[in-house]
């Protein structure tokens, strides 16, 4: 192992052409054996299966903890070996889709790239900061953000701006209806085009530490929202409002009936105890008139009694006054 404590200066003059050539585009990259003495690899991926530019494929069997990452992304096309299963290479075919790296120092502008695609996008930046932080702090107008991308077989433009306020989106050279309200626009192409909102595109197209929030620190409507979106089901979601209403409208309905119900229940308990009350009422009235009318007869046959001692009062009285 060489050591190197105060770095090397290479005596070389000049600098580096500036020029770029048109030499053919890179297809397949390797790992070859002879670039490494002496290296046994455990292979972490077989032929068929994709990796990433950078992810771990082999470890060296020596050496543990010493890991050989791929150079580029794609297939792994084969892994060669030769007597014995010696390791020779391993091929990878790259992914056909171009990829472009962006670097710069801290200010240079990298994540403002991200904020003019969000905006372009969303009408929001990616970073937590203000619309009008956005504009050219010279001229303090006129921002415009174009963003160009392929859907399918149609080709999109959308164009954005600030002082003035500017929303078109056009599709394979036509600009779309613009009749619609600016928020019924906005849902078109966040709903129709993209199918994306702007929580799952700095979810799963674009992830930077300015503004990320890690999947399970999200709400859990959010986190449901940005699953639904990748998988396209929607449908259940409305279908799940739909059916809470339709829940809270029976629910509401229940509530209203068993309120009637109580309602009646109570006026018939009130009118068995007003029949009640009657009954009692006529049973003690009759049972009034009863004795009222038993104490008239006896006192009726008692006036008869009466009527007859005085009948004999009188006939003895004029049979003395005759004598």
């Amino acid at each position: 192992m060489i050591k190197i404590s105060k770095g090397l200066d290479l005596p070389i003059s000049g600098s580096p052409s500036l020029d770029i050539s048109d030499e053919p585009k890179v297809s397949s990259v390797a790992l070859l054996s002879n670039d490494y003495v002496g290296m046994k690899p455990t292979m972490f991926f077989k032929e068929g299966d994709h990796v990433n530019c950078g992810e771990k494929i082999f470890e060296d069997k020596k050496n543990k903890g010493v890991f050989y990452c791929a150079p580029g992304s794609g297939l792994i096309k084969a892994v060669n070996r030769g007597d014995k299963r010696k390791f020779i290479s391993i091929e990878i075919d790259l992914d056909k889709s171009s990829t472009t790296l962006v670097v710069g120092e801290n200010g240079a502008g990298k994540s403002t790239m991200l904020d003019a695609l969000c905006f372009g996008l969303f009408q929001r930046p990616f970073r937590n900061i203000k619309k009008d932080q956005l504009i050219n702090s010279i001229n303090e107008k006129e921002c415009i953000v174009e963003v160009e991308f392929t859907v399918g077989q149609k080709d999109y433009k959308i164009i954005r701006g600030i002082k003035p306020n500017t929303f078109e989106i056009w599709c394979d050279g036509d600009m779309l209806n613009q009749d619609a309200a600016q928020r019924d626009y906005q849902k078109h192409l966040e709903q129709q085009i993209l199918k994306l909102n702007f929580r799952s595109f700095t979810q799963v197209v674009i992830l930077g530490n300015a503004s990320f929030v890690p999947f399970m620190q999200l709400r859990a409507r959010h986190r449901r929202q940005v699953v639904e979106e990748i998988l396209d089901i929607e449908i259940f979601s409305k279908m799940n409002l739909l059916f809470r209403e339709k829940q809270k409208n029976q629910d509401e309905l229940i509530k209203q009936t068993d309120f009637n119900y109580q309602l009646v229940d109570n006026k018939i308990e009130d009118k068995k105890k007003y029949i009640d009350d009657i009954s009692n009422r006529s049973k003690d009235l009759a049972d009034s008139k009863k004795a009222e009318l038993d104490k008239g007869i006896t006192d009726i046959a008692n006036y008869q009694e009466d009527v007859k001692k005085v009948k004999i009062e009188i006939a003895e009285l004029q049979k003395q006054v005759l004598d």
